[in-house]
């Protein structure tokens, strides 16, 4: 019997346990079909018809999308089409109306996402024409927080860095109010969070619905802000979304932008070309250039900023950083290490190699399988065991690769994991890895990895690419300083892409003895306790802000 599961996103490992009762299956990932376009993603639903049809329904999935579970279902060829509800491994019929309700809540998502993209449209064609009005200074000790995000991401290298400044923002005495689609995963509970349903409907391309929900953002975000104004918005810049823009002039607020790269260029090197380009980029220039405070997380961002035109007085980059606290090696014992280990199928003799990340294009996940593919199985020095934590759009390639590795043990893909179980397989772990590759436009890497950091603060050799930032914080620089050759460096740095390379370096961190281990993990710790904490990123930030302060309020001569 032919059977095809469906879901929206990768799915854990103990949630794929539940579909082991399907027997054999084929599975469809829509998350990861999105980069190969609207028709490939229709062929690849309709070439094959099925048996039984599945949509595994996980409990993260947000209620929003189910509209697009339906329409999933509606396009695939089964004789048979339910849902099944993860854990509880509950199955349900799919209602004889679902074609009928797909289509049509569909055309109307599109009618409204059009509409909005022709008013967003229009509105960063008028500000940019406009001149940016700065706002004065505000006493208050609050910031609201915004990411108008089309659905938060509950894994990845975001979420520590939208709870670290939100934590970071509380730690310098400023209550927070967060505003969002959902909680952002791993901020406190006590702090206030406003949340701004999805739309109930979405269309296809994916640009569309974030035009929609950036006017939904605005209108439901002003009037508690106007209610309880903050000192100054904070904001994650996401696709285009000009909501903060559009708050912060009509609430007469200040506004920090956090610009962690261009939309428009990830989405066409690392993803599918938005067909808006044009749209994406007026609105993304708008947003810088109407910003009071533009934070960079690395100095090709910052000089791609100031090339838009921003004056450098508005412009800071401080790398990401990390919560010490969280990823700190002492919070686990011997015995949660060897349980962790147990799990994840290591043996307890074993060198354990891990890697964690969302398999993005600029993760080299798969020039790591390659590498690993090149370190002999039963060569000198100690067993070597790897493991994979996470998935996305380069896993299969990784898991097509590493197949027969798979197969014999030797490695172990754990699939995507809660934010609060990092730290301990980073923690079981002996050598960790960071294998970025550089941009494919040939551009500066303007990435600033948080699992650099966390591998860091984690106390454990790491081996990773010679790229740009990550080269320079293996090397001890630190932010404000220059750039130095550190005499051992931090880690052990690799020629970017290159597998080879990345065997021997893997290889020749494994061989390390337990003293050298421990001595390369305490001097990379140690820095990052110096400089890499999300308070120091956070108090950079708001010592521009005094900056810019001051000098307002100085007269002209």
């Amino acid at each position: 019997m032919s059977t095809l599961v469906l879901s929206l996103f990768p799915l854990s490992k103990e949630m794929g346990v539940v579909l082991d009762g399907l027997g054999r299956f084929e599975r469809i990932v829509l998350s990861t079909l999105r980069p190969a376009g609207l028709q490939q993603a229709i062929t690849a639903l309709r070439s094959r018809r099925f048996d039984r049809v599945f949509f595994a329904l996980a409990p993260t999935d947000p209620p929003e999308f189910r509209g697009m579970a339906d329409l999933a279902l509606a396009l695939t060829r089964g004789r048979s089409k339910r849902y099944i509800q993860l854990p509880s491994g509950a199955v349900s019929s799919v209602p004889t109306v679902l074609v009928l309700r797909a289509v049509v809540t569909f055309a109307w998502a599109t009618v409204a996402c059009s509409t909005a993209v022709v008013i967003n449209t229009v509105s960063a064609r008028i500000l940019l024409r406009r001149a940016p009005v700065r706002q004065s200074v505000r006493a208050e000790r609050r910031v609201a927080y915004l990411r108008a995000s089309f659905g938060l991401p509950a894994v990845g290298g975001s979420v520590g860095h939208t709870s670290g400044v939100i934590e970071a923002f509380a730690s310098h005495g400023y209550a927070l109010g967060i505003f969002a689609s959902s909680r952002p995963a791993g901020t406190a509970e006590g702090v206030r969070c406003t949340t701004v349903s999805l739309p109930r409907s979405v269309t296809y391309p994916q640009e569309l619905n974030a035009h929609r929900y950036s006017r939904r953002f605005f209108r439901a975000v002003q009037a508690p802000l106007r209610a309880d104004r903050p000192a100054f918005l904070y904001q994650r810049y996401v696709l285009n979304d000009l909501s903060g823009v559009r708050l912060a002039r009509a609430l007469g607020l200040r506004l920090v932008l956090e610009y962690n790269g261009s939309e428009v260029w990830a989405q066409r090197y690392w993803g599918r070309p938005l067909h808006l380009e044009t749209p994406s980029r007026w609105i993304e220039l708008a947003c810088l250039r109407h910003a009071d405070l533009v934070v960079t997380i690395s100095e090709p961002l910052r000089q791609e900023v100031l090339a838009a035109g921003i004056p450098e007085e508005r412009v800071i980059f401080y790398p990401n950083c990390v919560d010490t606290r969280m990823f700190d090696p002492a919070r686990f014992s011997a015995a949660d290490r060897a349980t962790v280990r147990q799990r994840l199928g290591v043996p307890a003799d074993a060198c354990a190699l891990s890697f964690v990340g969302t398999f993005g294009r600029w993760h080299g996940a798969e020039v790591l399988a390659r590498a690993i593919r090149m370190v002999p199985e039963d060569g000198d020095g100690p067993k070597l065991h790897f493991v994979f934590v996470g998935d996305g759009l380069t896993a299969p390639e990784v898991r097509s690769i590493l197949s027969d590795e798979i197969r014999r043990g030797r490695v172990t893909m754990a699939g995507p994991r809660p934010p609060d179980e990092i730290p301990v397989i980073l923690a079981a772990s002996d050598v960790l890895v960071s294998p970025q590759v550089p941009n494919p436009d040939g551009t500066p890497f303007f990435g600033s990895p948080t699992k650099l950091f966390e591998y860091m603060a984690m106390a454990r050799p790491i081996v990773a690419s010679d790229l740009d930032q990550v080269g320079h914080v293996l090397r001890g620089w630190i932010p404000g300083s220059e750039i130095t050759e550190e005499s051992p460096p931090l880690g052990i740095l690799v020629e970017p892409g290159n597998a080879e390379r990345l065997a021997e370096g893997m290889r020749q961190a494994a061989r390390l003895g337990p003293a050298e281990r421990r001595e390369l993990g305490a001097r990379a710790r140690a820095r990052t306790m110096q400089a890499f904490t999300w308070p120091r990123h956070v108090e950079a930030i708001l010592d521009r802000l005094r900056t810019l302060s001051a000098t307002m309020k100085r007269p002209s001569s």
